[in-house]
Protein backbone atom coordinates (compact mmCIF):
# COMPACT_ATOMS: atom_id res chain seq x y z
CA UNK A 1 0.00 0.00 0.00
CA UNK A 2 1.41 3.37 -1.03
CA UNK A 3 1.60 6.26 1.46
CA UNK A 4 -1.16 8.87 1.08
CA UNK A 5 1.33 11.61 0.16
CA UNK A 6 2.80 9.49 -2.61
CA UNK A 7 -0.67 8.62 -3.97
CA UNK A 8 -1.51 12.32 -4.17
CA UNK A 9 1.70 13.11 -6.07
CA UNK A 10 1.01 10.29 -8.53
CA UNK A 11 -2.50 11.61 -9.18
CA UNK A 12 -1.15 15.13 -9.68
CA UNK A 13 1.37 13.83 -12.21
CA UNK A 14 -1.10 11.82 -14.31
CA UNK A 15 -4.10 14.14 -14.16
CA UNK A 16 -2.53 17.60 -13.92
CA UNK A 17 0.94 16.93 -15.35
CA UNK A 18 2.55 18.22 -12.14
CA UNK A 19 5.98 16.71 -11.57
CA UNK A 20 6.65 15.16 -8.15
CA UNK A 21 8.25 17.50 -5.63
CA UNK A 22 10.97 15.02 -4.82
CA UNK A 23 12.55 11.82 -6.05
CA UNK A 24 10.56 8.84 -4.82
CA UNK A 25 12.41 5.63 -3.98
CA UNK A 26 10.00 2.74 -3.71
CA UNK A 27 10.74 0.03 -1.14
CA UNK A 28 12.25 -3.19 -2.49
CA UNK A 29 10.04 -6.13 -3.30
CA UNK A 30 8.93 -8.20 -0.34
CA UNK A 31 10.76 -11.30 -1.57
CA UNK A 32 14.01 -9.35 -1.62
CA UNK A 33 13.46 -8.34 1.99
CA UNK A 34 13.05 -11.89 3.24
CA UNK A 35 16.76 -12.70 3.01
CA UNK A 36 17.66 -9.53 4.90
CA UNK A 37 15.68 -10.75 7.90
CA UNK A 38 18.72 -12.74 9.03
CA UNK A 39 20.68 -11.33 11.94
CA UNK A 40 23.53 -13.78 11.39
CA UNK A 41 24.52 -13.52 7.71
CA UNK A 42 24.22 -11.06 4.83
CA UNK A 43 22.27 -11.21 1.58
CA UNK A 44 25.53 -12.12 -0.19
CA UNK A 45 25.88 -15.21 2.00
CA UNK A 46 22.42 -16.24 0.80
CA UNK A 47 23.59 -15.78 -2.80
CA UNK A 48 26.44 -18.20 -2.10
CA UNK A 49 24.02 -20.70 -0.56
CA UNK A 50 21.73 -20.35 -3.59
CA UNK A 51 24.68 -21.17 -5.86
CA UNK A 52 25.37 -24.32 -3.83
CA UNK A 53 21.70 -25.27 -4.11
CA UNK A 54 22.11 -25.21 -7.88
CA UNK A 55 25.48 -27.00 -7.84
CA UNK A 56 27.37 -23.88 -8.90
CA UNK A 57 30.89 -23.29 -7.64
CA UNK A 58 31.24 -19.55 -8.33
CA UNK A 59 30.36 -17.52 -5.22
CA UNK A 60 29.22 -14.68 -7.51
CA UNK A 61 26.97 -16.88 -9.67
CA UNK A 62 23.93 -15.02 -8.34
CA UNK A 63 23.27 -11.47 -7.23
CA UNK A 64 20.48 -10.38 -4.86
CA UNK A 65 18.44 -9.36 -7.94
CA UNK A 66 18.62 -12.65 -9.84
CA UNK A 67 18.89 -15.14 -6.99
CA UNK A 68 16.37 -17.91 -7.84
CA UNK A 69 15.32 -18.56 -4.24
CA UNK A 70 13.73 -16.70 -1.38
CA UNK A 71 14.40 -17.57 2.26
CA UNK A 72 11.52 -17.15 4.71
CA UNK A 73 12.42 -17.02 8.39
CA UNK A 74 10.69 -19.76 10.39
CA UNK A 75 12.59 -19.57 13.67
CA UNK A 76 15.25 -17.51 15.41
CA UNK A 77 16.80 -18.98 18.54
CA UNK A 78 17.33 -15.66 20.32
CA UNK A 79 13.63 -14.94 19.83
CA UNK A 80 12.05 -18.39 20.09
CA UNK A 81 14.51 -20.28 22.30
CA UNK A 82 17.97 -21.56 21.45
CA UNK A 83 17.53 -24.81 23.42
CA UNK A 84 13.86 -25.48 22.74
CA UNK A 85 13.66 -28.45 20.38
CA UNK A 86 9.87 -28.60 20.79
CA UNK A 87 9.60 -25.06 19.43
CA UNK A 88 11.83 -26.09 16.53
CA UNK A 89 9.48 -28.93 15.58
CA UNK A 90 6.42 -26.77 16.14
CA UNK A 91 7.62 -24.12 13.70
CA UNK A 92 9.80 -26.07 11.27
CA UNK A 93 8.24 -29.53 10.80
CA UNK A 94 6.57 -30.26 7.44
CA UNK A 95 7.79 -27.02 5.88
CA UNK A 96 9.69 -28.60 2.99
CA UNK A 97 13.29 -27.55 2.19
CA UNK A 98 15.02 -25.53 4.91
CA UNK A 99 18.36 -23.91 5.64
CA UNK A 100 19.74 -23.72 9.18
CA UNK A 101 22.31 -21.06 10.11
CA UNK A 102 24.25 -21.46 13.38
CA UNK A 103 26.23 -18.72 15.12
CA UNK A 104 29.13 -19.95 17.24
CA UNK A 105 30.51 -18.49 20.44
CA UNK A 106 33.95 -16.88 20.19
CA UNK A 107 34.25 -17.55 16.46
CA UNK A 108 33.93 -15.67 13.19
CA UNK A 109 32.49 -18.81 11.58
CA UNK A 110 28.86 -19.73 10.99
CA UNK A 111 27.87 -23.34 10.42
CA UNK A 112 24.82 -24.46 8.54
CA UNK A 113 22.97 -27.17 6.70
CA UNK A 114 20.46 -27.63 3.90
CA UNK A 115 17.66 -30.15 4.40
CA UNK A 116 15.72 -30.62 1.13
CA UNK A 117 12.99 -32.71 2.79
CA UNK A 118 10.61 -32.20 5.71
CA UNK A 119 11.75 -32.17 9.30
CA UNK A 120 9.71 -34.67 11.35
CA UNK A 121 9.12 -35.38 15.05
CA UNK A 122 8.57 -39.12 15.15
CA UNK A 123 12.20 -40.22 14.99
CA UNK A 124 14.02 -42.20 12.35
CA UNK A 125 16.16 -41.22 9.40
CA UNK A 126 15.30 -38.75 6.69
CA UNK A 127 16.79 -39.99 3.41
CA UNK A 128 18.04 -37.64 0.68
CA UNK A 129 20.87 -37.31 -1.81
CA UNK A 130 20.71 -33.52 -2.01
CA UNK A 131 21.48 -32.29 1.49
CA UNK A 132 24.68 -30.50 2.38
CA UNK A 133 26.49 -28.78 5.23
CA UNK A 134 28.64 -25.67 5.13
CA UNK A 135 30.91 -23.39 7.10
CA UNK A 136 31.31 -19.72 6.18
CA UNK A 137 33.13 -16.65 7.39
CA UNK A 138 30.58 -14.49 9.17
CA UNK A 139 31.99 -11.29 7.67
CA UNK A 140 33.09 -12.41 4.18
CA UNK A 141 30.83 -14.55 2.02
CA UNK A 142 33.47 -15.06 -0.70
CA UNK A 143 36.55 -16.59 0.83
CA UNK A 144 38.62 -19.72 0.28
CA UNK A 145 37.95 -20.69 3.89
CA UNK A 146 34.32 -21.54 3.07
CA UNK A 147 33.60 -25.26 3.32
CA UNK A 148 30.88 -27.16 1.44
CA UNK A 149 30.22 -30.76 2.48
CA UNK A 150 27.65 -32.73 0.51
CA UNK A 151 25.89 -35.87 1.65
CA UNK A 152 27.61 -39.21 1.05
CA UNK A 153 25.34 -41.55 3.05
CA UNK A 154 21.86 -40.85 1.71
CA UNK A 155 20.02 -43.09 4.16
CA UNK A 156 21.51 -41.31 7.19
CA UNK A 157 21.26 -37.70 6.04
CA UNK A 158 18.74 -36.34 8.57
CA UNK A 159 17.98 -37.54 12.10
CA UNK A 160 14.39 -36.68 12.99
CA UNK A 161 14.43 -36.86 16.78
CA UNK A 162 12.15 -34.87 19.06
CA UNK A 163 14.94 -33.75 21.40
CA UNK A 164 17.96 -33.77 19.12
CA UNK A 165 17.08 -33.25 15.43
CA UNK A 166 20.27 -33.09 13.42
CA UNK A 167 22.18 -33.59 10.19
CA UNK A 168 23.22 -37.11 11.21
CA UNK A 169 26.25 -37.00 13.56
CA UNK A 170 27.78 -34.25 11.44
CA UNK A 171 25.85 -31.23 12.74
CA UNK A 172 23.93 -31.56 16.01
CA UNK A 173 23.19 -27.99 17.01
CA UNK A 174 21.15 -28.71 20.13
CA UNK A 175 23.91 -30.89 21.59
CA UNK A 176 26.77 -28.81 20.14
CA UNK A 177 28.45 -31.67 18.29
CA UNK A 178 30.05 -31.78 14.86
CA UNK A 179 31.38 -35.28 14.11
CA UNK A 180 31.99 -36.11 10.45
CA UNK A 181 30.17 -39.32 9.49
CA UNK A 182 27.49 -39.07 6.80
CA UNK A 183 28.75 -36.02 4.89
CA UNK A 184 31.90 -35.71 2.77
CA UNK A 185 34.06 -33.65 5.07
CA UNK A 186 34.21 -31.97 8.45
CA UNK A 187 32.94 -28.39 8.49
CA UNK A 188 34.60 -27.35 11.75
CA UNK A 189 38.04 -27.86 13.26
CA UNK A 190 36.61 -29.28 16.49
CA UNK A 191 33.98 -31.90 17.29
CA UNK A 192 32.11 -29.69 19.74
CA UNK A 193 30.95 -26.09 19.76
CA UNK A 194 28.89 -23.59 21.74
CA UNK A 195 25.89 -22.10 19.99
CA UNK A 196 24.89 -18.49 20.64
CA UNK A 197 22.04 -18.23 18.14
CA UNK A 198 20.54 -20.02 15.17
CA UNK A 199 18.00 -19.35 12.43
CA UNK A 200 15.87 -21.61 10.25
CA UNK A 201 14.69 -20.48 6.82
CA UNK A 202 12.17 -22.10 4.49
CA UNK A 203 13.65 -22.27 0.97
CA UNK A 204 11.24 -21.29 -1.81
CA UNK A 205 12.04 -21.51 -5.52
CA UNK A 206 11.27 -18.30 -7.40
CA UNK A 207 9.85 -18.20 -10.90
CA UNK A 208 12.68 -17.40 -13.31
CA UNK A 209 12.39 -15.51 -16.58
CA UNK A 210 12.46 -17.97 -19.49
CA UNK A 211 15.35 -16.04 -21.03
CA UNK A 212 17.52 -16.74 -17.99
CA UNK A 213 20.22 -19.19 -19.04
CA UNK A 214 21.37 -20.17 -15.60
CA UNK A 215 21.11 -23.87 -14.78
CA UNK A 216 18.22 -24.92 -12.61
CA UNK A 217 18.16 -27.32 -9.70
CA UNK A 218 18.88 -30.89 -10.88
CA UNK A 219 15.85 -33.09 -11.50
CA UNK A 220 14.61 -35.22 -8.64
CA UNK A 221 16.48 -38.52 -8.73
CA UNK A 222 13.73 -40.31 -6.85
CA UNK A 223 15.71 -40.85 -3.67
CA UNK A 224 14.43 -37.89 -1.67
CA UNK A 225 11.85 -38.64 0.98
CA UNK A 226 11.32 -39.48 4.60
CA UNK A 227 12.46 -42.86 5.77
CA UNK A 228 12.04 -44.20 9.28
CA UNK A 229 13.63 -47.54 8.55
CA UNK A 230 16.99 -46.39 9.89
CA UNK A 231 20.36 -48.08 9.66
CA UNK A 232 20.57 -51.27 11.69
CA UNK A 233 24.21 -50.49 12.51
CA UNK A 234 23.32 -47.21 14.22
CA UNK A 235 22.16 -47.16 17.84
CA UNK A 236 20.29 -44.48 19.76
CA UNK A 237 19.86 -43.69 23.41
CA UNK A 238 16.40 -43.15 24.83
CA UNK A 239 16.97 -39.38 25.01
CA UNK A 240 17.34 -39.18 21.19
CA UNK A 241 21.12 -38.79 21.39
CA UNK A 242 22.82 -40.17 18.32
CA UNK A 243 26.07 -42.03 18.89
Amino acid sequence: ILPKELREEIKDYFFANIAPKRFIRLPPRTEQLTAYSSKLISINHFCQIAAWLDNLIDADAYTPDDMPYTFHLLLRGSRDGTNDSHKFHEQCDNQGPTIIIIELANSNRVLGGYNPIDWKSEGGWGETSKGFLFSMDKYDYNTESNILSRIKTNKAAIWNAMKNPSFSHDLQWFSGKCIQKSYEKSIFDRESFSLTDYEVFKVVKREINKNDKRPSTPEDDGTDGFSDSGDSNKRFKSDDTIY
